[in-house]
């Protein structure tokens, strides 16, 4: 489920969590507004094979464009399905995630 889990899952819960954040997933872009008050830290490695760097462009843009301003996106050069392995080596994330509160 990856990234697609992490989306669904707060899309259908977002009074339950305070931050979501999916790598190299996609997202049903009509959920956006569910979302406008949870803090989003997304990842995606433009040479994404496996699930399309687009998926990951247009929800972040569909959360701004309904008024989320805690959304995080960093698009990785040259990295492609992997972008686990910069997710969880970057301590600036991890500590960015633990730090949301509701």
């Amino acid at each position: 489920m990856g990234g697609y889990g992490a989306w669904d899952i707060v899309s259908r819960m977002p009074e339950t969590f305070a931050a979501v954040f999916p790598i190299c997933g996609g997202a049903d872009v009509r959920q956006a507004p569910k979302l406008k008050n949870i803090a989003v830290y997304t990842l995606h490695g433009d040479q994404d094979t496996a699930v399309p760097v687009f998926r990951s462009r247009d929800m972040v843009k569909a959360l701004r464009d309904c008024g989320n301003t805690r959304v995080v996106y960093r698009e990785l050069p040259g990295v492609g399905h992997n972008a686990w392995d910069a997710a969880f080596a970057d301590d600036q994330a991890l500590e960015w995630l633990f730090s949301q509160t509701k």
